[in-house]
């Protein structure tokens, strides 16, 4: 994706470490070119069977899609910079202006993907119905905490309302914004398209200064997209073997339990960081600058060879007792006299819990016999929750158009069309 350079690219050596001692943590620092936006508009509306995998490339660009998952998917954060300014290490102090003074990333990599304008705009649109809890948060980190700080009830958003909040020093989290805005509908789509599992995405709009949420991790991994303003991001290892590539997301950690960070940097426009399933973070916004909009996109959730067994081995227990009548024996007389964790270390029933023992693995080797694993079927309930689950394809959305269905403003949806773009995918917390 996007036009190659005829000039070797040079390489940042650029193994940045952060933190400090065993715990410490390196990630390669790729400096990239600001390619053309119409290279990432053209790939969101491409009839080209690739086009999941094309746009995946120039959502990384320059990192090869082949080298991402040898080297740093589900093991290692990536931060890919797309700007001419220092990567700031520290509190973001020293670098805490564009070079304009400004940082609103006119021009950057994905200028024109999203906005705040397009997020008041859809608030301000009648037909969307945006509620508080269920579309978007106001949210506030205060003293290690974060709070919500949502109208009680069935509220319908208001632009202004959520602007005040704003200025307040709250931050905006919009839940699936691919349900209000066209370019966002789409990359979710070529996500979905690439990784063929449910992907999501959230967006993030953080004042001057503030930081909207606690310290955390997630159970998807996320691509960080950052369109406007500056933002400081913290990222700490996993803290044990439970917290690595984890099923479900974390609650709130104190600031108090986080171990050494193995990522402090501030992220322009056009900057993307990746971060793999299980690694904490937080960030806040930079002062002396516009509020920080960032989007996140995600994949991963709940897709997993654990997820996969938990339909396969059900179903292969099921098929072993409808065949095998040793399935269906009765279990031990009195089996609980010598079994449970009561008497895991009881030496008096040693000779039983052998036996108990040898007869529960000879029948789990049955189990394992390819006549019992309904491999494929397995395989194709998860291809139905992922049809399921995903966002309508591109042709879904032209289909609609071409049938006269009505859209918003540019780059908003139609009432029709968003009803059709909710992704069952799990709103992430990256902050």
């Amino acid at each position: 994706a996007g036009k190659k350079s005829k000039k070797k690219r040079k390489q940042n050596p650029g193994m940045e470490m952060m933190g400090g001692g065993s715990k410490a943590a390196s990630a390669a620092t790729r400096s990239a070119k600001d390619e053309p936006l119409s290279e990432g508009l053209k790939l969101l509306s491409s009839k080209n069977p690739k086009r999941g995998r094309e746009f995946f490339a120039w959502l990384i660009h320059p990192m090869p899609p082949s080298e991402f998952m040898k080297e740093y998917f589900e093991k290692k954060h990536l931060l890919i910079r797309r700007s001419n300014r220092k990567s700031t290490k520290g509190t973001g102090e020293e670098d805490s202006k564009d070079d304009d003074g400004e940082g609103a990333g006119e021009g950057s990599y994905f200028s024109g993907l999203y906005s705040s304008e397009r997020i008041r705009e859809a608030l301000d649109d009648s037909k969307f119905e945006i509620k508080f809890s269920r579309d978007i948060d106001i949210v506030k980190y205060i003293g290690g905490k974060r709070r919500t700080l949502n109208p009680a009830g069935d509220v319908v958003a208001t632009g202004d309302f959520v602007w005040k909040k704003l200025k307040g020093g709250c931050s905006l989290r919009v839940l699936r914004p691919q349900e209000y805005n066209r370019e966002v509908y789409r990359m979710v789509s070529l996500m979905d398209e690439y990784w063929g599992r449910v992907s999501g995405a959230n967006a993030y709009l953080t004042p001057p200064s503030t930081q909207g949420f606690a310290p955390h991790y997630d159970d998807v991994d996320v691509y960080i997209v950052q369109l406007e303003g500056r933002k400081r991001w913290r990222l700490y290892p996993p803290r044990d073997n439970a917290d690595v590539l984890p099923r479900f997301s974390s609650q709130d950690i104190d600031e108090s339990d986080l171990p050494e960070p193995i990522l402090d940097t501030v992220l322009n426009p056009g900057d993307l960081l990746y971060a793999p399933r299980g690694t904490i973070h937080q960030a806040i916004a930079l002062p002396n600058g516009p509020a920080s909009l960032h989007l996140t996109l995600s994949s991963g959730q709940r897709h997993t060879w654990a997820d996969y067994f938990s339909l396969l081995v059900p179903r292969a227990v099921q098929l072993a007792a409808e065949e095998d009548s040793s399935f269906r024996e009765s279990l031990p007389i009195s089996f609980h006299d010598y079994m449970g964790v009561v008497h895991a270390d009881s030496k008096s029933c040693g000779q039983r819990r052998e036996r108990f023992k040898a007869k529960a693995h000879e029948l789990l080797e049955k189990l394992l016999q390819d006549k019992f694993l309904a491999l494929d079927a397995a395989a194709d309930q998860m291809a139905r929750d992922f049809i399921h689950g995903r966002v309508p394809p591109l042709e879904a959305e032209k289909d609609a158009e071409a049938a006269g269905k009505e859209g918003g403003a540019e780059g908003q949806l139609g009432g029709d069309e968003a009803a059709g773009a909710v992704s069952s995918s799990s709103s992430s917390s990256s902050s």
